[in-house]
């Protein structure tokens, strides 16, 4: 898919069915690497992965699955943001050794920020309203190694992890995952130093972090939406 920006010459506050939004925000480009897995956050993964001593987020994010495709991902950020996700292509696999492994991939992303009546209602057809509780910790890579930051810095350059429980009506979910920012060349050594810095120690939960189990949000709900229509399970 080519790289391409919204029109510069769009209007500045344009309708997209519900959605009515100003210019974006900024373009953004991340190397992530995801895992999601059936039921509540394990309490050992919060210990391991911890401590998680900024505030524990609580939100709403609503996501268009229909239609859906694992290569794109629409979604409205806590009400107020809506982010336009594309992937832009496979990096190899992060692997730390009696930790785990997961999918390395590149994505670029466009925020708008919206306007207060430009939700789309709970019941909106395609939409899918996700509940989630967030814990975070942000890390900074420079000459000296990896250090950590407070997460209100977690746009500057360098790596955010994300250990997150997530609601779907009565279907339970938790995800953990990696998001280096910054330069292009900074994005790789940003995302092995921080998983190299944060999983340095074994757990028995490192086999949680598994192939099978790395997937992105945009790949996750294209497939749950495609097999739960045909009365599949996912997991």
């Amino acid at each position: 898919m080519p790289s391409t920006a919204p029109d510069d010459d769009v209007s500045a506050h344009a309708p997209v069915g519900f959605l009515a939004f100003r210019r974006p925000a900024r373009l953004s480009t991340t190397l992530e690497v995801r895992w999601i897995r059936r039921g509540p956050v394990p309490q050992a993964m919060i210990q391991w992965l911890g401590p998680f001593d900024d505030w524990i987020e609580q939100r709403e994010d609503r996501y268009l699955v229909d239609p859906s495709g694992p290569d794109l991902g629409l979604k409205i950020k806590d009400g107020l943001i809506f982010d336009v996700k594309a992937f832009r292509g496979s990096a190899g696999k992060l692997t730390v050794p009696a930790a785990g492994r997961g999918r390395v991939e590149l994505w670029e992303k466009w925020s708008f920020v919206l306007h207060g009546d430009a939700v789309p209602p709970a019941d909106a057809e395609g939409w899918l309203a996700l509940q989630k509780t967030r814990r975070r910790r942000s890390f900074e890579v420079g000459e000296h190694g990896v250090s950590e930051r407070p997460v209100q810095q977690a746009d500057l350059p360098g790596c955010s992890v994300e250990l997150t429980e997530v609601a779907i009506g009565q279907e339970v979910w938790w995800t953990f995952g990696f998001e280096a920012n910054g330069d292009r060349e900074t994005l790789e050594l940003n995302l092995h130093a921080t998983a190299a810095r944060l999983l340095r120690s074994p757990s028995d939960e490192s086999g949680l972090l598994d192939l099978r189990h790395s997937i992105s949000y945009a790949g996750w709900l294209h497939r749950r939406w495609s097999v739960a229509s045909h009365g599949a399970r996912v997991v």
